[in-house]
């Protein structure tokens, strides 16, 4: 009978060892990743058809590890009136835009008998302007926030009711206005 309950007590002890051993294997699996997307760069490619496309790992983070080391990040979602415990996933874009080109234009004063080279620059935090003779550069700079969350509501203990995923985007700047947004989740 002893052998029996020391059996027993020996196998039980193995299955338990297993289950944290595997949770603690898809922890350091998650974390290992974290640490791979933390040191990776932008990895840029272009499609057949000449677009652009800009690629990086994904970070898997809990609540608590958002909190304490995206507190900007935190503090902005909780702005726009989302709740963390809701959130399913956000994203933050950062772009720049640069625009060169040669005007045709040239200005020509009756009193002086050479071109004047018109010069002009504008600077603030999301756009550069320089003219320079017939050379104009434009620089923009846009930063949005992408934030997945699901609104569940709870009674008690059940959740009986979940609304349909929504997706908000925040745009830091002021110039520019979002024309659309569009969100697939593929199901498998």
């Amino acid at each position: 009978m002893k052998r029996l309950l020391v059996e027993i007590s020996a196998i039980l002890l193995l299955i338990v060892s297993l289950c944290a051993n595997a949770v603690q294997r898809n922890e350091r699996d998650r974390l290992r990743s974290n640490i791979e997307a933390l040191n990776d760069n932008l990895d840029y490619y272009m499609t057949a058809d000449s677009v652009m496309v800009a690629r990086v790992k994904r970070q898997t983070l809990t609540i608590d590890e958002l909190k304490a080391d995206n507190n900007r990040l935190a503090d902005e979602i909780k702005a726009m009136n989302i709740k963390l415990k809701h959130l399913q996933g956000a994203t933050t874009i950062n772009q720049q835009t640069r625009y060169i080109f040669i005007a045709d234009t040239v200005l020509v004063v009756d009193t002086v008998e050479r071109e004047i080279e018109p010069s002009m620059q504008y600077h603030d935090e999301w756009i550069d302007f320089k003219m320079l003779g017939r050379r104009v550069e434009i620089e923009t700079r846009d930063s949005l926030i992408v934030v997945r969350y699901q609104r569940r509501r709870k009674f008690l203990w059940f959740t009986w009711a979940r609304k349909t995923p929504e997706v908000a985007v925040e745009n830091r700047n002021p110039n520019a206005k979002i024309l659309g947004i569009k969100e697939i989740c593929v199901v498998q």
